[in-house]
C-alpha cells in the first residue's frame, strides 16, 4: 500500500501543497494532513483518490510487494493539463448512451 511518506514526497516534487492536494482529489486537508505524518491511514478508496490524481501529474509509485519504497518522477505534468484531460473524459462519459 501506498505511504503517508509517498504521497508527501510526490506532492512535494509537484510543488503542490496539501491544501491544493486536497481540492483537487476532493479529499479533506485534515485527512491528508494525518496520513503525511503517519498518524492515521485512510480509507483504501481515499488513498486511491490521491495516487490517480499523483499518477496523472507523473508520479510512479515504487513497491515492494505491498509495502511502498519510495517514487519515481516520471515527468511533472501541468496540472492544467489533469484538468483538459478530465474535462475530455467528462464529456466522452457524457455522450455514452446511458450516462
Amino acid at each position: 500500500m501506498v505511504n503517508g511518506m509517498q504521497i508527501a514526497a510526490a506532492r512535494g516534487w509537484l510543488g503542490l501543497s496539501q491544501a491544493k492536494l486536497a481540492r483537487r482529489t476532493k479529499v479533506g486537508l485534515r485527512t491528508i494532513k494525518h496520513f503525511e505524518a503517519g498518524e492515521r491511514i485512510p480509507y483504501g478508496r481515499t488513498i486511491d483518490a490521491l495516487v490517480a490524481y499523483l499518477q496523472k501529474r507523473g508520479v510512479e509509485f515504487l513497491m515492494q510487494g505491498d509495502i511502498g519504497i519510495g517514487i519515481k518522477v516520471v515527468r511533472i505534468i501541468e496540472d492544467e493539463e489533469c484538468e483538459e484531460e478530465e474535462e475530455e473524459e467528462d464529456k466522452k462519459a457524457k455522450a455514452q448512451p446511458g450516462s
